[in-house]
């Protein structure tokens, strides 16, 4: 069976909200780049790993990433690439 991703491979995946400090000021919204999507044999629940600015991995749940992050060409993204 098929599914539809919202994320491809590769994309980088930014915040959709602003962030605040708390002094009120403007913080930058967090990147990742989409690693690997897949989905649980047990409970047919989808995830996305992600790799974060730190060059960890995280795993997300694919209902967190397509309702609080927003796809982004990479020539936007103040992380990725990382080495241009």
């Amino acid at each position: 069976m098929s599914h539809d991703w919202g994320f491809d491979l590769g994309d980088v995946a930014r915040e959709q909200d602003a962030k605040f400090g708390p002094m009120g000021d403007k913080l930058p919204k967090d990147e990742y780049k989409i690693d690997r999507r897949f989905i649980d044999d047990d409970t047919g629940d989808a995830f996305y790993q992600v790799e974060t600015e730190e060059s960890g991995t995280h795993v997300f749940s694919e209902g967190v990433l397509d309702n609080r992050y927003e796809p982004i060409p990479v020539e936007e993204s103040r992380v990725w690439p990382k080495e241009n």
